[in-house]
């Protein structure tokens, strides 16, 4: 198949993936995983889309046969190629999609009244539906997440449609703060970890969080993240961590004395990006409000400076003008 890319979310990884590299990029690469479009050119029979139909792409092409992706977790196949990372992304106007990626369902419609800059949300959503799957947040949980960024929000907002009690994010940027004091969080917000105990106090008896979720790069969250975790708690490992001196053993026996489990997450399966298209039609997660700026093609280059700053919530690619 051929899409005519419409909208690709911009998101730290690509700002990591160009400035220092990352582990599944294969140079050289178009970078860009975040991908809305219009078919281009499809044999229907084969493929069961017509020309004209606008979709999402979920980017982990898959083989669609060894024990993970007959299980459902595609995006854990040992020969699953990414686009933005070992193929080719959707920093470019048109996209080739091969027939074996099809058959394992990268490819989402858009439903009717649904924005394609809507729709490019739906990558990072299924990124956290991931994440929380393995974490099992549910009814009446207090929920900690380090980093009011993008992924940070629709983290908090999907565990407030699963049931969460209490949520609360931890922001120390004055400017990511701003953003986030001019959304609808419905979350208490906290610039460090004084005002965190402060809220946990006020909000828990023991002062301690049942779930947490680092997502940002910083060590000191994850480390942090080990003293305030209740007992029998849950930590989600949903970012990566810049080099650090090690944690010292102290901290990590807090797994062991606080009966703490601890899961990792990284991206999201084929079903994962069609449960967050549901969740973001449906109206149980809102996406459009994080969108702070919208860019061309040419101006690509001041999109990921802008990321790396952290002035801007969320920033979308159009490639076409008239945006």
């Amino acid at each position: 198949m051929l899409l005519a890319v419409e909208v690709c979310g911009l998101c730290r990884t690509d700002m990591k993936a160009y400035t220092v590299g990352q582990r599944d990029l294969r140079l050289p690469r178009v970078l860009g995983h975040e991908i809305t479009a219009t078919v281009l050119d499809a044999s229907q029979q084969q493929t069961g889309f017509c020309i004209g139909d606008r979709v999402q792409v979920a980017p982990g092409i898959s083989c669609g046969r060894c024990r993970f992706c007959k299980q459902g977790f595609d995006h854990l196949c040992d020969r699953v190629k990414i686009m933005g990372f070992h193929r080719d992304g959707g920093f470019q106007e048109y996209l080739h999609i091969p027939a074996a990626a099809v058959k394992t369902g990268v490819l989402n419609y858009i439903p009717t009244g649904l924005s394609f800059e809507e729709a490019c949300m739906t990558e990072p959503l299924a990124c956290a539906i991931n994440m929380q799957d393995a974490l099992h947040i549910g009814d009446g949980d207090v929920v900690l997440i380090w980093g009011g960024g993008p992924l940070g929000v629709l983290n908090a907002r999907l565990a407030r449609s699963r049931g969460a009690k209490d949520i609360i994010i931890v922001e120390p940027q004055p400017d990511r703060m701003r953003l986030l004091e001019g959304l609808e969080n419905q979350c208490l917000l906290a610039a460090d970890l004084k005002d965190l105990l402060e809220i946990l106090a006020a909000v828990t008896k023991r002062g301690q969080a049942d779930v947490v979720i680092p997502c940002c790069p910083n060590p000191e969250a994850f480390r942090e993240s080990l003293k305030v975790c209740a007992k029998r708690g849950r930590i989600g490992f949903f970012s990566g961590l810049t080099p650090c001196p090690d944690i010292a053993n102290t901290e990590w026996n807090l797994i062991h004395y606080l009966e703490l489990t601890v899961v990792g997450a990284y991206g999201c399966s084929a079903k994962h990006n069609q449960s967050a298209m549901q969740l973001i039609n449906g109206g149980d997660v809102t996406v459009k409000d994080l969108i702070t700026r919208r860019i061309a093609l040419g101006e690509l280059q001041q999109g990921l400076d802008l990321i790396a700053l952290g002035k801007e919530m969320k920033i979308v690619l159009y490639m076409k003008k008239g945006r």
